[in-house]
């Protein structure tokens, strides 16, 4: 991340979010398998966004990464690892900005 305030609000912001219950920490690994370490992410079940000011419920789960934590070449095929098991990036990002990249997750077989 190029924007040192941006990495500092998100680790600041992720913390009051996780004291919350509302951010995580999930492990991110390669398509081979390889662990490439721990990344803090939000995850949203149950809600489609649309346009920035519709959603819609829906059994879509989406997860927002820190990009801080990304390592280069995160995309479709690579493994998260939540509380509640594995999932499987099943897009290109949905969005992405200095500060949040969003991915489409599939719970995996």
């Amino acid at each position: 991340m190029s924007n040192a305030f941006l990495a500092d609000f998100d680790a600041v912001a992720h913390g009051l979010l996780a004291d919350a219950g509302i951010a995580d920490t999930a492990v991110l690994r390669s398509p081979a398998g390889a662990e490439q370490g721990d990344v803090r992410c939000m995850v949203t079940r149950g809600v489609q966004v649309l346009q920035d000011e519709v959603s819609v419920t829906s059994n879509q789960i989406t997860v927002d990464l820190l990009r801080a934590d990304l390592p280069a070449g995160v995309n479709k095929g690579w493994v998260l690892v939540l509380s509640d098991g594995e999932y499987t990036i099943d897009s290109p990002p949905l969005s992405s900005d200095e500060s949040l990249v969003r991915y489409l997750l599939r719970r995996k077989a």
